[in-house]
Order: structure tokens, then sequence, then C-alpha cells
């Protein structure tokens, strides 16, 4: 899969890698997007001050993987993406299988900024680590992946942190 973010000044905008034409992700993060905005919007409309919404970003990403593969997949992340990702001193907000099907998977991340984000990627994705390491297990179990990158305070990335309460069925 190849690797890709947009984003917009003032809008989150989706950027998609598809090896196929499959719009389960596109679906998701149109949810995902209408749910942030919505949840920001009443906040506006209360009163609340949002101009902290813009403290950092995260990064949402959603995998669509190859059928029956999720298990390994999710194991795999257990075992060695994430502890890779906290040596890197990556904010991981939330991971795990989605609700919605059996071979969907998500990543939350957050960052400072653009710039945070663009240069930790580049020095994860571009380590020996990773190259050298789980990355080629990892993708081969990856159909498509769709990557949003949309503003957050501290109170989002809270409550998406409780998502990893989800159990892994």
């Amino acid at each position: 899969p190849g690797h890709q973010i947009c984003t917009t000044q003032n809008l989150p905008l989706s950027c998609t890698y598809f090896h196929n034409n499959n719009m389960k992700l596109v679906k998701v993060f149109a949810y995902i997007i209408f749910t942030v905005f919505a949840w920001h919007t009443s906040r506006s409309q209360s009163g609340v001050d949002n101009s902290e919404m813009s403290n950092k970003i995260i990064e949402i990403r959603t995998y669509n993987l190859r059928p029956g593969v999720r298990e390994e997949f999710h194991k795999l992340v257990l075992t060695k993406s994430l502890p890779m990702l906290y040596r890197w001193k990556v904010e991981v907000v939330a991971f795990g299988p989605s609700l919605h099907d059996a071979d969907s998977y998500f990543l939350i991340r957050a960052y400072k900024d653009l710039d945070d984000l663009k240069k930790s990627e580049d020095a994860f994705y571009g380590s020996d680590e990773w190259r050298k390491g789980p990355r080629e297990s990892i993708m081969t179990l990856i159909l498509n992946y769709t990557t949003f990158v949309i503003p957050a305070n501290a109170e989002l990335i809270d409550q998406l942190q409780k998502t990893n309460q989800i159990p892994f069925k």
C-alpha cells in the first residue's frame, strides 16, 4: 500500500490509497468526520471555547485487511508495531478491530502539528527497525488503507483513548 496524508487549512480532507474500488473505508471515514464535526459544532453552539481544538492533530487510519487475517494482524500490531511506535515516542491514541466487519482495523495517532507528523512518520517508516523488521509481514496483510488528519484537543483525544477498551474478537 501507498502512503499519503492530506489536509486543508480549515477542513479535514480524506486521502485514500486503493488497490481496488472498495468503498468501505470511505463510508467509515465519512461517519468519523461527520461525528467529529457534529461534536465540534455542538460545543461551539453551547458556548464552549473551541480555541483549544487545534492544540494537536490526530491521524485516523483505517485498514481493509485481506479476508480472514485480522487476528494475525492484531497480534502483529500488539507484539511488533505498537512496541516500535512507543520506542519511537509516537502517541498512539487508539487502535483495534473495527466493529463494522471482520476485515477492518483502525489506528489513531496524535501529533503536535503536520510538521511533527511528517517528521515522525518519515523517521519511523524510513528506519531500519521498520524496514528490516515487521514491515513486510504487516504490509502483506493489508489490502488498502485510508488516512484522515483532523484537529483535536485533549478532551477529544481522551475520549478516543477510551476506544482501546474494545475487546478483540
